[in-house]
């Protein structure tokens, strides 16, 4: 059984190391490659990708837990950390960078961080004899101000950029300020809406027709959807759904999609959306390919 993991933190677009992690007692049989974790880095939260479990006890002391396991989708498979691996090692660059390809724009969870005034602060702040320094008092009266909603690049503006970690583990250090670490959880920020029919494809073509002199975007719709279903059936591969934004290019009309779908003769849905850098490519692939000259002599 694993008891270690190693873990890529998600804190920049090339962190270039994989940190290694004990596994806390009972949370072994949620982890596998892919999961989503929150993990202890230099004094704070993090994010991180978990790319390997083993046994192997690393030489360094002070091993920290993982914090917590995070309710969210794997962010990759084995096999594409398999190619990610290999992309890594072929073109000398960070693993992290290799895997930003497999990666979701959503899938992937934040931690967000902001700081508060501790009981003490306020009163050291409130106090007309405060023995404060200008710059800790200006932080301090931002942080106020803000209600606790201000992050460290907010503070940077006190103290500038190459002072804020100074200056910040002053304020924890002498007990006037706290951080909080909050989970923003994936599919919050872009999504996909996927539309299908919600009658057959009978019914659907017949609707268009009836629908073709006095709503024919509508009929145009619905003649489209019902194509795509009956192809779908033949080749027997689901459900015969498509993204909403080439359905308008198709039928060059939104407001005929909502109408139909107020009718019930539609339905859409909302699903993470996940980049691809070929929108347009097909999806269907021959199952057997004929190698070039090239290929049989390499062979």
């Amino acid at each position: 059984m694993a008891t270690y993991a190693e873990v890529l933190p998600v804190i920049g677009r090339s962190f270039p190391l994989l940190l290694t992690y004990s596994i806390p007692d009972g949370m072994e049989d949620r982890l596998e490659v892919g999961s989503q974790v929150l993990i202890s880095l230099s004094g704070r939260t993090a994010a991180g990708y978990v790319v390997s479990l083993h046994s192997r006890r690393p030489e360094f002391e002070n091993l920290l837990p993982i914090e917590a396991v995070l309710d969210a989708p794997l962010a990759f498979t084995p096999r594409e950390l398999d190619l990610a691996r290999w992309m890594a090692d072929y073109y000398c660059c960070p693993l992290s960078q290799a895997l930003r390809p497999f990666l979701s724009e959503v899938g992937a969870v934040r931690v967000r961080r902001q700081l508060r005034l501790t009981e003490y602060g306020r009163r050291q702040l409130e106090s007309p004899a405060h023995t404060l320094k200008e710059e800790t008092l200006q932080a301090l009266e931002m942080i106020r101000e803000r209600k606790g909603k201000i992050s460290r690049r907010t503070l940077a503006a006190v103290a500038g950029a190459r002072r804020v970690s100074a200056l910040l583990r002053a304020l924890k250090e002498q007990g006037l300020v706290e951080e909080t670490a909050s989970v923003i959880s994936p599919g919050g920020e872009k999504r996909d809406t996927l539309v299908s029919l919600a009658v057959g494809a009978e019914q659907a073509l017949e609707t268009a027709e009836k629908l073709s002199s006095r709503a024919p975007r509508q009929a145009a719709v619905l003649s489209y959807l019902a194509r795509l279903k009956s192809a779908e059936r033949t080749a027997g591969t689901g459900s015969a759904e498509v993204l909403l934004s080439e359905v308008v290019r198709k039928t060059e009309s939104l407001s005929a999609v909502r109408s139909l779908e107020r009718k019930g003769l539609v339905r859409t849905r909302h699903v993470p959306h996940w980049r691809t850098p070929w929108p347009d490519a097909p999806t269907d692939h021959p199952s057997s390919f004929e190698l070039n000259p090239q290929q049989k002599a390499a062979l």
